[in-house]
């Protein structure tokens, strides 16, 4: 029985978000939410094309999406135009990776890894894997400043 908790225990710190990747998940959200046309959601659970998870933040159109207090959605069946995956010092970047390229073959248009620690910014399309560095990164009219979101 001891086995068991510490095996639940350790895989529970394994996905345990950090300070910097919850104070990086809401400086997006809020920048996100400011935009015009679109709107972030953290944490929502997607069933998409053979992938079942949850973005660190999933981006759609503003209104695309509305809760229902009456009846709840347990996972989100149509796909983010963006989502978001922050990296915390007890993920490993090839999991991350490895998500995101489901994320796109599950019809996310681009998927950015963002790793606080080098200050770089992973975007995943069908197109490949582009790497920035404290730069602006735009797909369609999302843009977002890096350089700015992660100054110290």
């Amino acid at each position: 029985m001891l086995l068991e908790t510490i095996e639940i225990e350790n895989t529970m710190e394994e996905e345990m978000p950090s300070l910097n990747h919850s104070y990086l998940t809401k400086k997006l959200t809020i920048l996100i939410d400011n935009m015009e046309k679109w709107e972030a959601w953290p944490e929502l659970s997607l069933d998409l094309n053979g992938f079942q998870g949850y973005p660190d933040i999933s981006v759609y159109p503003k209104g695309e999406l509305k809760p229902n207090f009456f009846k709840d959605t347990i996972s989100c069946k149509k796909p983010p135009f963006l989502a978001i995956e922050i990296t915390s010092p007890t993920q490993g970047l090839q999991k991350l990776m490895e998500k995101a390229e489901l994320l796109v073959l599950a019809g996310i248009k681009s998927v950015w890894i963002v790793e606080p620690f080098t200050k770089s910014i992973l975007v995943v399309g069908k197109e490949g894997i582009q790497r920035y560095q404290e730069t602006i990164v735009t797909v369609k009219d999302i843009s977002i400043d890096f350089a700015e979101v992660l100054k110290d």
